[in-house]
């Protein structure tokens, strides 16, 4: 059985139909140069093929350089926005923050551990106040702890129970 014949060249609307685009990008591909003229209207077959694939490859590559562009300007940016944020004070580094809110929330218990005894000379009430003191300054470690594993986590939308309930 003999091969079927394969014209060598075809008109630019066969050449469109075949490779699922429209004449005007057929136009465009030969005015670009990726495929050859073969007279008016008329290009070769191997030349629309293998023109079509240079170009789609092209354009592969155009766009990963593109996003590769992209995301190297993103990150660029970023890096300005952190010294920028540095230099006008409005960024901190993290453990120094956190050690300055561990030590201020230990004068603050310290403080209050004495409160009681100033309240009250009478040892049920101030039982009774080292109690609340005891649940307030624990509910308060709690939502430290919480902040500071968020902050460690790089969440900077962190809200405490008290404004979740309100907010």
């Amino acid at each position: 059985m003999a091969d079927p014949v394969v014209p060598e060249v075809i008109s630019i609307k066969k050449a469109a139909s075949m490779l699922m685009i429209g004449e005007e990008r057929v136009r465009q591909l030969i005015k670009d140069g990726y495929i050859e003229r073969a007279g008016r209207g008329k290009v070769p077959l191997v030349s629309a093929v293998q023109g079509y694939i240079n170009f789609r490859n092209a354009d592969d590559r155009q766009s990963t350089k593109s996003a590769a562009e992209s995301r190297l300007r993103d990150v660029r940016s970023r890096e300005i926005e952190i010294r920028s944020a540095e230099r006008e004070g409005r960024l901190i580094d993290k453990e120094e923050t956190l050690g300055f809110i561990s030590e201020f929330l230990g004068r603050i218990r310290n403080t209050l551990a004495g409160m009681p005894a100033r309240v009250s000379q009478n040892i049920e009430e101030r039982r009774r106040i080292e109690d609340v003191l005891d649940r307030v300054m624990a509910e308060i470690a709690d939502d430290c702890e919480k902040t500071a594993f968020a902050l460690a986590a790089g969440d900077t939308t962190i809200q405490t129970e008290q404004e979740a309930d309100t907010g």
